[in-house]
């Protein structure tokens, strides 16, 4: 974690370490639920709550374990660093594997396309 307000070569505010022979990539932040979702939609009591937004919420990674051959979604509060949850995907995601945060509301708006739907890869 980085606080663009310090300079460059005193601005570390937090590390995570994912421990021996695991290796993670790039987190996601994810807002803690009630604050703004960045849709511009915010009622009065989130407009209050602005000035704890920037770090209110969670960081989402996917740490592959070399050990254990088996990658995992680890779970930090984004304010703390602290770990709050791993949770084991019983497989391999490939480095590399980027995600996409989405409220149910942008889920619910959201088109699902399948196969037939694109020319040339239907029946």
């Amino acid at each position: 974690k980085v606080d663009l307000t310090k300079p460059a070569f005193n601005n570390i505010a937090g590390t995570i370490e994912f421990g021996r022979k695991r290796f993670g990539g790039e987190c996601i932040f994810v807002p803690r639920e009630g604050l703004n979702d960045g849709s511009g939609e915010e009622s009065k009591e989130e407009k209050g709550k602005r000035e704890h937004e920037e770090d209110d919420g969670y960081l989402l990674t996917i740490v592959y374990d070399g050990k254990v051959r088996r990658s995992f979604m680890l779970i930090y509060c984004a304010r703390t660093m602290e770990e709050l949850a791993e949770v084991d995907l019983k497989c391999r995601v490939p480095f590399g594997f980027h995600g996409l945060f989405m409220s149910e509301r942008e889920m619910s708006e959201t088109r699902v396309h399948q196969c037939d739907d694109v020319k040339g890869l239907g029946n």
